[in-house]
């Protein structure tokens, strides 16, 4: 399993120190993009939890936020 993590989504970064943090709703969405492309597929926690952990395939992506920000639930 593959496993992601960002700070924030943002519809433009403006703030040079968040520039390695943050990603744009568009930025997000190429990602999954190339996610699919390859094959693997995104899950939910809930899955990993239920599976009690990562799976061994790489086949797999859990996308993680680290922060409650309305911006990610907004964008996300």
């Amino acid at each position: 399993m593959l496993i992601f993590n960002f700070h924030q989504i943002e519809p433009s970064i403006t703030h040079h120190d968040r520039k390695h943090i943050t990603i744009t709703p568009n930025g997000l969405r190429q990602i999954i993009r190339v996610l699919r492309y390859c094959g693997i597929e995104p899950v939910c926690i809930r899955r990993v939890l239920a599976q009690r952990g990562p799976t061994e395939t790489n086949k797999t992506a859990l996308l993680t936020f680290d922060d409650g920000f309305e911006n990610v639930y907004r964008y996300a």
